[in-house]
């Protein structure tokens, strides 16, 4: 035995095992335990006698009709096949055809009366709908298997009892002879019938010689039907019309799937190639084969037999206890006796005799431990009756995540590593970080590897008992095989869950970590009070207070506490001592977690698995932020947008700014910044992902914000803050109007209405502090945007020309403002607006402006849309001096006179006399001029001009 390490496979699916599941045996009707007589019921499904019915229940108390009896012996008599049967023009009984709820039998009765199998009810009529009692089902069997009514004495009044009397010496009766033969039959004892008739032999008339009144006369008399010339050999209906035989009571130990979507069965009596259908349920379980003779590449079906009382599915993590002294196994709370154990199977072929004695070795450890992964699939199986377990069968599957998920590969943790894509079987969509039950091909039922996916149960971890137990918003999960997480009160967590058990705890944080302050200005206490340091701290939700910190406590003995004495700061330098927490010095620029101790802090350095304040790992370097390549990264780790983020500038003991942020506006910052930080991070799909952080810098600015946009709302105003000169403004940013101001130096042409992107420097005094503002001006009429899926389809025409119309794609990333006139406000969504259409068909007026991201021509890193239809543009139009031709244009007098000997005169050319114009179209019928033209401005003013050509001069007399 190769110790109990064999697990389930694709059968077994992760419904099915989430708890221990009692196997039914037969067919897996959902009535299955209304049904008695199991076996004869399966063999005549597996024979494509009887069916279900389309709700997939079997309801084996219904009454069988005359109709349907008809057509079931039909069946069986053609060997499993729906013969091809016709009809008379003139029905033999008045009352089928007309029957429209039995019409559809009308050729199997046809066909049983034509054998002498039925006869009517009298008077030409058949009652097809009428129930059938179990004398008339026996009576038809009889004659099914070769017994001729007139010989027999099944006509007359005395009928019955001549059918009962044979049918009951022939056997149909056998496991049902309790039942009233008079009385209308139901399913499950028809199929007993049906089944008893099957595996008696059929009988044949021979002639034979009597002595009748003292004369010798002939008679023919039925005897058992012979296939043989020596007259030994008997036949059953099941071998005449089916060819086949039962193999009883073989124990089913393996199935295997071939490339062809066959299966081949073992079982303890023999091998089937072949199979059609996938028998895996019954493993362990004793069972009955219907096989073709002489062929077990044609099996008819294979069903379980009475013996089995118990068979129980389960995994080896479900397995409570397995004690070798009272030979007892424990699942859930029920206790299974192992005295009668003595066979154990895996799925590769292999049939291992425990001896009660040896079962210690073979399943358990030195201390009653199950033996092999807690992910272990097994079987227990009783087959003689006794409800002792006899049998155990135990496949090997494991619980993995999906690390990779390639074209034509993917790779599984936990050793199983890459797999070819023509060598395993998912489940569509199987994705990257997907957890799976996998089963390889040698342990399992496919010829590929298989995998299942298993759920993830999101949740915070409430109570941990015996070390590893976790108990999941109300639910203890014990430990599997191969996770080495170590569960945490109050964390927060994603855990990968299979069979009541955790096999990977992916902590989740919200970045609000409450127990988490950063001390940005600390002192020592001189007087008033006897020990302690006054610190001025930051808590994570952005509050400030001064604080006395009575105590430092040793990150790696909570026992161990140190008064609070001095003060330092925290650099590359002193990171080893923060670390270790027990000198008494409390560091600015440090985080720590901490405890109210009365009105004094208690405080502990954040040190990498002895105090990671709930999350997976702690880092503290030199290594600050970087940005290169619009790939912002955290002491080397990846941010998450909504991580806590304490950033300090003039770090000293003294003096030192603090403020939060989050972990997307982090990521706005361009190129490196900082000194000194500390990192809590958790691994999410493999990658390290910043959630809490504190950076710091000696210099005496924050880092600057790249890719922010706002609207200036206000006229410009030159005020002077804290000593400087600078020009304030409101600058809108989707919300609010920001108080805002800048160098004068920094403006680049900026007024009220301009769009503007800018680099964040910080704040001076109330104000948001920016450099390097630029005005964006690229408009466009926006025909209209479409939700897609979480991003929007947004139609733009810089032209105003729908002809000149292109796609642009707005996500997550893409800056979204709203402006009326040159005010900003909250407009909602982009699918609500849409640019005004001119008096000139397909030309529309601007009402965007918009900056595609870097590099990418098409998605959108702005787009500000003005409520009415139109931009805040000046709607006065100027003459364009380089027009050709050029003409005179008059704006106040809306005329324009092109030059004698102009011949061609288009609605460019009139477009062209001036600057700031969508479009010009004539208005005046014909070709001639002077003519008028409707003359369209970038901000949808429309103009109508006299459009003529100059006479020419003539000269004067002289």
């Amino acid at each position: 035995m190769r110790n109990l390490k064999k697990v389930l496979t694709l059968v077994l699916t992760v419904a099915m095992l989430l708890s221990v599941m009692v196997v039914g045996t037969g067919a897996a009707f959902s009535d299955q335990s209304s049904i008695k007589n199991t076996e004869a019921v399966d063999a005549c499904v597996a024979l494509n006698i009887i069916a279900g019915m389309e709700d997939g229940s079997y309801r084996p108390t219904n009454n069988v009709t005359r109709a349907q009896m008809c057509k079931m012996i039909c069946v069986a008599l053609n060997g499993g096949k729906e013969p091809t049967l016709g009809t008379n023009n003139t029905p033999t009984f008045s009352d089928v055809r007309t029957d429209p709820s039995s019409s559809w039998a009308e050729s199997f009765i046809e066909s049983c009366n034509s054998q002498g199998i039925v006869s009517g009810v009298g008077g030409g009529r058949f009652s097809p709908s009428g129930s059938v009692t179990g004398t008339q089902a026996a009576r038809m069997l009889l004659v099914a298997l070769g017994y001729r009514a007139d010989q027999e004495g099944f006509t007359g009044d005395s009928w019955a009892i001549s059918v009962n009397t044979l049918a009951s010496a022939k056997g149909l009766y056998k496991g049902i002879e309790s039942i009233d033969a008079n009385s209308a039959l139901s399913r499950d004892n028809a199929a007993q019938m049906i089944w008893n008739a099957l595996n008696a032999y059929e009988v044949e008339y021979v002639s034979q010689l009597v002595t009748v009144n003292g004369t010798l006369t002939s008679k023919l008399i039925a005897q058992d039907k012979v296939v043989n010339a020596q007259g030994n050999k008997k036949v059953t209906m099941l071998e005449d019309k089916y060819e086949a035989d039962t193999d009883e009571d073989g124990i089913l130990y393996s199935v295997k799937e071939d490339s062809k979507g066959t299966y081949t069965v073992k079982t303890t009596k023999d091998t089937y190639t072949k199979v059609t259908k996938n028998y895996s349920d019954l493993l362990g379980q004793e069972v009955d084969v219907l096989v073709k003779n002489d062929d077990n590449s044609v099996v008819f079906g294979i069903y379980p037999t009475d013996n089995n009382s118990v068979a129980l599915k389960t995994t080896a993590g479900q397995i409570d206890s397995l004690k070798t002294a009272d030979k007892t196994l424990e699942v859930e709370g029920t206790k299974y006796n192992l005295e009668a154990l003595n066979i154990v199977y895996d799925m590769g072929d292999d049939i291992d005799t425990v001896a009660g004695s040896s079962i210690s070795s073979a399943l358990v450890d030195a201390s009653d431990n199950v033996k092999g992964n807690t992910s272990d699939a097994v079987y227990l199986v009783s087959n003689d009756g006794d409800n002792k377990i006899d049998v155990i069968i135990v496949i090997t599957a494991q619980v993995a995540k999906v690390n990779y998920v390639g074209s034509d590969s993917i790779t599984l943790s936990n050793g199983i590593g890459s797999i070819d894509e023509d060598d395993y079987r998912a489940y569509d969509g199987l994705a990257k970080g997907d957890y799976v039950l996998y089963t390889k091909e040698a342990d399992g039922v496919a010829f590929l590897d298989t995998l299942e996916k298993i759920s993830v149960v999101s949740g915070t971890i409430g109570a941990v008992k015996s070390g590893t137990d976790a108990r999941i918003d109300g639910t203890y999960y014990k430990q599997g095989t191969n996770c080495t997480d170590v569960p945490k009160v109050n964390d927060k967590v994603n855990a990968a869950v299979y069979a009541g058990r955790y096999y990977d705890l992916d902590a989740v944080s919200e970045a609000s970590s409450e127990d988490i302050l950063f001390v940005a200005e600390a002192g020592k206490i001189q007087s008033g009070i006897n020990s302690g340091v006054e610190a001025a701290v930051v808590f994570s939700d952005g509050t400030k207070s001064t604080v006395v910190i009575d105590d430092i406590v040793d990150p790696n003995n909570d026992e161990n506490e140190k008064d609070a004495s001095a003060v330092n700061v925290l650099n590359s330098s002193t990171k080893a001592d923060y670390e270790a927490g027990i000198d008494g010095t409390v560091y600015v620029g440090a985080m720590y977690t901490y405890e109210l101790d009365g009105s004094k802090y208690d405080i502990t350095p954040l040190v990498n698995k002895k105090n990671d304040a709930g999350y997976d790992a702690v880092s503290t370097s030199a290594t600050a932020y970087t940005e290169s390549n619009d790939n912002p990264r955290l002491d080397g780790k990846r941010i998450d947008d909504n991580a806590i983020i304490f950033v300090a500038k003039e770090l000293a003991a003294t003096g030192t700014s603090v403020k939060v942020i989050d972990g997307k506006e982090l990521k706005t910052w361009n190129g490196n910044w900082g000194d000194i930080t500390t990192v809590l991070s958790n691994t999410k799909n493999g990658v390290s992902t910043v959630m809490v952080a504190s950076v710091s810098s000696t210099g005496e600015s924050y880092g600057a914000e790249t890719g922010n946009y706002g609207i200036i709302t206000s006229d410009l105003e030159t005020v002077k803050v804290n000593g400087t000169t600078y020009t304030s403004f409101n600058l809108w940013n989707g919300e609010s109007d920001v108080p805002t101001v800048a160098k004068s130096s920094a403006l680049n042409g900026a007024a009220k209405g301009s769009v503007v992107s800018f680099d964040s420097d910080g704040s001076e005094g109330d104000y948001q502090k920016i450099k390097n503002l630029a005005v964006q001006s690229t408009a466009a009429a926006m025909l209209g945007a479409e939700a897609n899926g979480s991003k929007f389809d947004v139609t733009l025409t810089t032209s105003g020309a729908s002809a000149a119309q292109q796609l642009y794609i707005a996500d997550s990333d893409t800056t979204i403002l709203f402006i009326d006139n040159k005010s900003g406000v909250k407009g909602g969504s982009l699918t609500d607006y849409a640019a005004m259409e001119s008096s000139i068909d397909d030309i529309y007026v601007q009402n965007a402006i918009f900056v595609t991201r870097d590099g990418k021509s098409t998605e959108l890193d702005l787009i500000v849309i003005d409520v009415r239809g139109k931009l805040a543009l000046s709607s006065d139009l100027t003459v364009n001096g380089s027009a050709s031709p050029k003409a005179e244009v008059n704006i106040a007098n809306r005329t324009i006179v092109f030059p004698n000997g102009t011949t061609t005169i288009t609605n460019d050319t009139v477009k062209g006399q001036f600057n700031n114009v969508l479009s010009a179209a004539r208005i005046t019928a014909g070709t001639d001029f002077p003519a008028k033209y409707t003359v369209i401005s970038s901000d949808g003013s429309e103009y109508t001009f006299d459009v003529s050509i100059a006479s020419a001069v003539t000269p004067s007399r002289w």
